[in-house]
């Protein structure tokens, strides 16, 4: 499975560590603690279902914000085990979570935005979820980040994961 590697995760955390700091983004009148302030940048989570929702949905987006530092995390709600494992396959199906794990790893590091936060659910059962549950650990992630912008599908359906877009909503 080590051929599948995108890249290695100490190598991106290397270059993270080296990398020159980024502007601090604030802005003038900051009113409350979870405004931007010199000392606090805009703050941004980007919330999914899946690894690489990220990417094709707002990647560009994600990394021209962190490019003009704006601090952008990620959260996905699962591994994407539910996905396809490739024709020809990459993987075997039982690799495939680790697998796209990895890549969320690695897309992250590539838009320039912070390591992303997974949560433990399992890819095409998040309408079987306790929405309350559900709820509480996207809260918990909010209030450890702290953003002031969230980024994510609407209702539309666009997830596929219907409960996934009333949880995130009702946030």
């Amino acid at each position: 499975m080590d051929e599948l590697t995108c890249c290695r995760y100490e190598d991106f955390a290397q270059a993270l560590a080296t990398r020159p700091a980024r502007p601090s983004w604030s802005k003038s009148t900051a009113s409350s603690a979870a405004e931007a302030t010199p000392a606090r940048p805009l703050g941004l989570l980007a919330v999914f279902a899946h690894p690489d929702d990220e990417t094709f949905r707002c990647g560009g987006t994600l990394a021209l914000l962190a490019r003009r530092g704006v601090r952008v995390h990620v959260l996905a709600a699962t591994r994407g085990e539910g996905g396809s494992c490739g024709d020809p396959p990459l993987c075997r199906p039982e690799e495939l979570p680790a697998v796209r794990e990895r890549e969320l790893h690695c897309a992250c590091a590539a838009l320039g935005i912070e390591p992303p936060r997974i949560l433990d659910y399992r890819d095409g059962h998040l309408n079987e979820v306790n929405p309350e549950e559900l709820i509480a650990e996207i809260l918990d992630a909010v209030q450890a980040i702290q953003p002031q912008v969230m980024v994510t599908f609407g209702l539309d359906r666009l997830s596929g994961h219907l409960m996934w877009d009333i949880a995130l909503v009702t946030s």
